[in-house]
């Protein structure tokens, strides 16, 4: 039984330690009318963060993917999640945190038809 609880100490300590991305974590606060989710950059150094949230009896703008460059030491709004009346809600989410903006070069080329 001792053995028991001590892998679950040293199970419970390892994935707190992997919820942090980059020394970015996500911060939930649940109010009434709404549901605010947080990024909160704990570094010295400018992360990127891209946040995806799949939401179940929400507002259709909580679909929107999010990416957003957070400053040191600073925590910043991603998404603000509104529920719709008498329907059950629930969210999961896809949260990524890079030490950098990767931006992308698109051109686009117009044919002539």
């Amino acid at each position: 039984m001792k053995l028991f609880i001590y892998f679950a100490f040293i199970y419970i300590g390892i994935s707190s330690i992997r919820a942090q991305q980059n020394g970015v974590y996500i911060i939930e606060e649940k109010k009434t009318k709404r549901h605010l989710i947080y990024a909160k950059n704990t570094t010295t150094e400018n992360r990127s963060v891209f946040l995806k949230v799949n939401a179940i009896g929400y507002r259709r703008t909580a679909d929107r993917p999010t990416i957003k460059i957070i400053p040191p030491n600073s925590k910043v709004l991603l998404t603000t999640l509104i529920p719709l009346k008498n329907t059950k809600n629930s969210y999961t989410y896809i949260f990524t945190a890079n030490l950098e903006l990767e931006n992308l070069d698109v051109q686009r080329i117009k044919s002539n038809k």
